[in-house]
């Protein structure tokens, strides 16, 4: 499998897991009309995806603008884990694994200034530890979020001028 695959593949990872999630019924929605879902004010627009570069220049400032490639692509390969663990457990029954995958996302994706990743991460963790059923819908919305993710980080190293 060539990198260029594997991207794609880790790309329809959330898709595929919904799909797989909606054929067991476990939930009142669709494909159809995931887009046109009203969510909270407070969740990120999936349209757009920013990173607080001020963050970002600390954590610079902190270790090296030449490590800041290296960090970031830990950063990317972390999530890619933990968002990996949460689109293969349903929330039901693995609550737990949920909250603890979230709270590490919460907690990576607020040190690199994805703050709208981190809230959403943050909401999740807090409705798995009450065994809610309404954080489905907002895995779903944290796992769509990864291409958008990555591709803001890329084009934060670009701007680097080390890809």
């Amino acid at each position: 499998m060539n990198y260029f695959s594997f991207i794609i593949i880790r790309t329809l990872m959330p898709l595929l897991w919904f799909c797989m999630w909606q054929c067991n019924g476990s939930n009142n929605w669709s494909v159809e009309n995931l887009n046109q879902q009203n969510f909270d004010d407070n969740e990120p627009d999936m349209s757009t995806f920013t990173i607080d570069t001020a963050v970002l220049a600390k954590l610079s400032n902190d270790v090296s603008v030449e490590m800041m490639p290296k960090l970031i692509d830990a950063f990317l390969k972390e999530l890619d884990t933990r968002f990996t663990i949460i689109a293969d457990n349903p929330l039901a029954g693995n609550e737990e694994q949920i909250r603890i995958q979230a709270h590490s996302v919460k907690s990576c994706a607020r040190t690199f200034g994805a703050n709208a990743l981190g809230e959403l991460a943050a909401e999740i963790e807090k409705l798995a530890e009450q065994r809610s059923a309404t954080a489905e819908p907002k895995i779903v919305h944290l796992l769509a979020l990864l291409p958008m993710v990555k591709q803001a980080f890329v084009e934060y190293k670009t701007g680097l001028g080390q890809v």
